[in-house]
């Protein structure tokens, strides 16, 4: 019997956000080199097509990082990060992020198979 084919999320929770994900255009790739993107005005994340497997992986959660970032006001400006702070809100908001959106782990474990 065949493993069930578990789709990319079309869009996740974070911080209590809904981000559409979809695939990143040819035109927003070629004219900003893009891979991926973080959208926090229109909520989205974009993620170019044609990756694959743990590529695709990686480039999902770094933009999901970005909004991770952005919902727990984090800033690189901020003098008062420390690294114990920011491990601290990234578990917290990982951790949320998987809880919220029970369709993200199966595809990608599907994908780092």
């Amino acid at each position: 019997m065949e493993s069930p084919e578990f789709p990319r999320p079309a869009s996740l929770k974070i911080n209590g956000f809904v981000y559409q994900v979809r695939d990143l255009t040819e035109v927003e790739r070629l004219k900003d080199h893009l891979i991926g993107f973080c959208d926090h005005e229109s909520f989205e994340i974009a993620i170019w097509p044609d990756l694959q497997g743990q590529r695709e992986v990686e480039v999902a959660i770094h933009e999901i990082f970005h909004a991770v970032f952005h919902a727990g006001d984090i800033s690189p400006k901020d003098g008062e990060i420390t690294e114990e702070k920011l491990v601290t809100v990234l578990a917290r908001q990982w951790l949320a992020v998987i809880r919220d959106n029970p369709d993200l782990m199966p595809w990608i474990t599907q994908k780092l198979a």
